[in-house]
């Protein structure tokens, strides 16, 4: 049987990152969240925390920082790797 290898990438380029999740939102909501637009006040400030739902390994630590608009501030609380349980805060 031959064995295949693949070298590993352990760093993604930030720009190549944001350029992507630029790309999918555009494609996935152009005009922006209309539901959020139309009932939540621009200038209303939020605290958020994202969890876990299931048990899983944590694999978005150079992703996650990119998904949201450059105003919000994301304190990650675990690191790409971990595997993490149900419930367990992943970020705020």
């Amino acid at each position: 049987m031959k064995k295949h290898y693949f070298s590993r990438l352990l760093t993604l380029d930030p720009l190549w990152v944001q350029q992507q999740i630029q790309h999918f939102m555009q494609e996935d909501c152009p005009k922006g969240d209309m539901t959020s637009l139309a009932t939540i006040p621009s200038e209303t400030q939020a605290i958020a925390e994202l969890q876990a739902v299931e048990p899983c390994i944590f694999v978005v630590e150079q992703i996650l920082p990119y998904c949201f608009p450059s105003f919000c501030q994301i304190n990650l609380h675990v690191q790409d790797g971990l595997k993490v349980s149900e419930g367990t805060t992943l970020a705020t």
